[in-house]
């Protein structure tokens, strides 16, 4: 259990489900990967950020309004519109969010009429008196021209989500992908999360955490396993079909690793490379030393077996069954 502001801050059920539906997401593939109170500056005034494709959404998430309402002001107050000007003006794929089970009415207002109209000529035309009040207030606060507010408008969005909503989606969800239902998604979800305070967590990494938790248990056919994962798993499994390597946990380097990889990686040679040697000459660890050099590098790869052996007489020559390692 980690100590402290971020025990805290995912003890507040509230904004810790909103994260936990976010998490969800990453799970399902949905988004790229979710990372929660970074210590880096940019990371100030917002709970987690998550990437879909080019955009970051930025979530910033406040239970209820001491007044039932988060007026312009009390979001200045907050600090939330400083926030949300910080990012819109660092990245212009950012999107901010402002989450909340009580309405912030006029802000919204703002943002979906921005959202719905072409330029910002058309926009100032159809907001109200107050609304365009509270429009000229944004330009004050945010210390832009009215074009540069109407664009960070488009990217701001209010959502008003009572708890329960949050309980249904997070349990009907649960029931979707884990085999112990969906009342157990979102304290043993919530727990991976606090285990993995600060780190970028991607559908991959997640979902290896899951497993590792050993609580919940995936409906695996719900899922087709990402493609780096999938990769990883039958190159693991073409790896374990040989002898173990190595004396004392350590192995010789191989040169030919290193060649091989060299010729893998050239854009301008043929597509295919082939390795031959005599039975027992060491083909095996040299493709063992070419998928490590691989992983190092980050490139994708795929390792497999083949197994059959030749069968030839005077009046046929065809594939049998016996295993034989190809090389």
């Amino acid at each position: 259990m980690i100590l402290g502001g971020i025990a805290g801050k995912l003890g507040n059920r509230y904004e810790a489900k909103w994260l936990v539906r976010f998490l969800i997401d990453v799970i399902a593939d949905k988004a790229e990967w979710l990372k929660f109170e970074d210590v880096e500056t940019e990371y100030q005034g917002f709970e987690f950020a998550i990437a879909r494709g080019k955009i970051i959404e930025w979530h910033q998430t406040k239970v209820n309004s001491p007044a039932g309402n988060w007026t312009v002001n009390a979001l200045k107050k907050e600090g939330v519109l400083k926030a949300f000007s910080n990012r819109l003006l660092a990245d212009e794929n950012a999107h901010c969010f402002f989450v909340s089970q009580d309405n912030a009415k006029d802000f919204r207002t703002l943002t979906e009429k921005a959202q719905k109209t072409n330029s910002v000529e058309q926009y100032t035309r159809i907001l109200s008196k107050d609304q365009n009040d509270h429009f000229e207030q944004l330009k004050t606060e945010w210390q832009q021209p009215e074009k540069v507010v109407f664009d960070w408008l488009k990217r701001s969005h209010v959502e008003i989500i009572p708890e329960r909503e949050l309980d249904s989606f997070i349990e009907s969800h649960g029931d979707l992908y884990f085999q112990s239902g969906g009342k157990a998604a979102f304290p043993n979800l919530r727990d991976i999360l606090e285990n993995n305070f600060n780190k970028t967590l991607t559908s991959e990494s997640v979902r290896n955490a899951i497993k590792l938790q050993g609580v919940l248990k995936f409906k695996e056919w719900m899922f087709d396993p990402t493609i780096q994962q999938r990769l990883k798993d039958e190159t693991e499994a073409y790896l374990q079909t040989y002898t173990p390597f190595g004396a004392g946990g350590e192995t010789i380097p191989r040169g030919q690793s290193g060649t091989l990889v060299d010729e893998i990686l050239k854009s301008d040679d043929p597509e295919l490379v082939l390795l031959t040697g005599v039975a027992g000459s060491g083909k095996s660890g040299i493709v063992r030393g070419a998928i490590e050099q691989l992983r190092e590098l980050k490139v994708p790869h795929l390792a497999f077996r083949v197994d059959y052996y030749l069968s030839c007489d005077t009046r046929e020559c065809g594939l049998a069954g016996r295993p034989e390692s190809a090389g």
